[in-house]
């Protein structure tokens, strides 16, 4: 926290105009659009109702934009980079691997340490916008709004915090079970520059739980603006079910999952061909919308996926798949369909991890539209629903729910007959095959506990003959403590 303050360097500037100055702060319109910096001024509060709907739009936008006093660094263009370096860090995918490309870093596992960029943007991103909420929620009572109005504003709050409380946690230690009472991250729940020591993985999973909950609690039904970029209670039990899943609370996640499974039908083949870059697909639950305002299309996740992108925009052809993905897919499966052989075949014979590209993500067909990010879709819900049952013991439930999802992708699928842990595995092995570009791979190696596997086109892996790179529970798995922290903190290290 304090580090932060440090950074922003306005020191003789009020603590509130501190935080929100630090945005490209929003009119909530149809997209994200900014206020001009020059416009920010003394007169912008958490007043009213209006001015903290304001403040909130800040942060959604700073979700897909970069963040401040990094220069607009291809590793610290918002949420995409939690999204990229979860997978880059897992077993599926293979970037192209040079020198001076951050994907390529998180692939060796070279950028983990503290005097890196990586754990310096995760833990800063994060904390700024922790202190503009907790400066927005020490405001709501004096606010000027109905008594749904204020609800409303501080139960996006809430959830806000909530989720880059998750987002440290995640990244920064081991899974929860492992030892709750390990050191998780400082906890700010009110605005201070004060500095604090790590709280317990218990601690920070309470606190995170506390908002979710608070948040479901109060609430309205329905979206703010009618808007899948904006926080509503389905979105809140969505991340309230993940956050059950890493405390082992499965009874709990497994209600809210199957509650939002039913609520949003998975999508059809034909939407799921479409590229993943629309937030107004059928299952998806919460999706950040672009516009060309708070998202430099550069660097958007088209960008490092696309061979080659659509309407003459820059594409790296960063990303392939290894052949041990590749060949889980059944012929006639939809996400197969998407899965080809690169053309590039002079390419190929050089590099023979180039040999699969993937169009699961791509922009969409219209020139003037950008791709969205979807952050929470229905069939992430139903594999959470399926291992809650499985967890358990709930075999019967957990195959039938395995097999919805497997049958849509896979009209010829045929239900399992696992149970067990070899059940769990299933279903862990489905979630690579489904959520692979969302963000989920070296999360669910943690939570799974699992070791690092890399055999196939891999151009980093083990000699190992089970292709093992990193076992179950390495510390290869958790970023440090950024060297700033550690300098104005001087809190525990890890690893």
């Amino acid at each position: 926290m304090k580090t932060i303050i440090r950074r922003l360097n306005y020191r003789n500037v009020p603590f509130v105009m501190v935080l929100v100055a630090c945005f490209l702060l929003v009119r909530c319109n149809d997209f994200l659009d900014v206020i001009p910096r020059d416009k920010v001024s003394s007169d912008i509060v958490f007043t009213s109702y209006e001015s903290a709907t304001t403040v909130l739009g800040g942060v959604y936008d700073h979700m897909t934009y970069s963040a401040e006093g990094f220069m607009i660094k291809a590793q610290s263009l918002g949420i995409h980079n939690f999204i990229l370096a979860a997978d880059m860090m897992g077993q599926d995918i293979i970037p192209k691997n040079f020198s001076g490309q951050f994907q390529g870093d998180d692939y060796s596992f070279s950028t983990r340490t503290m005097e890196k960029d990586r754990p310096s943007f995760f833990w800063f991103y994060c904390y700024t916008h922790i202190n503009v909420l907790n400066d927005l929620l020490s405001h709501i009572s004096k606010m000027q709004g109905t008594t749904s109005e204020k609800k409303q504003v501080e139960g996006e709050a809430r959830t806000l915090r909530a989720y880059h409380y998750l987002l440290l946690v995640q990244w920064f230690q081991q899974t929860y079970l492992l030892n709750p009472e390990a050191p998780g991250v400082p906890l700010y729940l009110e605005p201070t520059i004060d500095p604090k020591n790590r709280e317990s993985m218990k601690t920070v999973y309470e606190a995170i739980t506390a908002d979710l909950q608070w948040a479901v609690d109060n609430l309205p039904s329905g979206r703010r603006k009618d808007s899948k970029y904006v926080v509503c209670k389905d979105m809140v039990k969505g991340l309230l079910s993940r956050v059950y899943m890493e405390t082992g609370e499965y009874e709990k996640a497994a209600v809210l999952a199957k509650e939002l499974a039913d609520a949003y039908p998975l999508m059809s083949n034909d939407e799921y061909k479409q590229g993943f870059n629309k937030v107004s697909v059928s299952e998806c639950i919460w999706g950040l919308p672009a516009s060309a305002k708070n998202t430099n299309a550069n660097y958007s996740l088209p960008t490092v996926w696309s061979h080659p992108r659509k309407n003459k925009r820059w594409s790296m052809e960063f990303v392939f798949l290894n052949s041990d993905l590749v060949e889980l897919f059944a012929e006639g499966d939809v996400r197969k369909e998407l899965i080809q052989l690169n053309p590039k075949t002079e390419e190929t014979e050089k590099y023979p991890e180039r040999k699969y590209i993937s169009f699961k993500i791509m922009d969409p067909d219209e020139a003037d539209k950008l791709p969205d990010i979807l952050l929470m879709r229905s069939s992430e819900m139903l594999l959470i629903a399926a291992e809650c049952a499985a967890r358990l013991k709930k075999d019967a439930e957990a195959q039938q729910l395995l097999f919805k999802l497997q049958q849509t992708r896979y009209p010829a699928a045929v239900k399992t007959t696992a149970t067990g842990q070899a059940l769990i595995d299933e279903i862990w092995t489905e979630r690579r095959k489904e959520l692979y570009g969302e963000g989920f791979a070296l999360l669910d190696l943690k939570r799974f506990r699992k070791p690092l596997v890399r055999k196939g086109l891999h151009t980093i892996k083990s000699n190992d003959a089970e292709g093992i790179l990193y076992p179950a529970d390495s510390k290869m798995f958790t970023l440090q403590i950024p060297e700033g922290e550690i300098q104005t903190n001087n809190i525990e290290q890890n690893p």
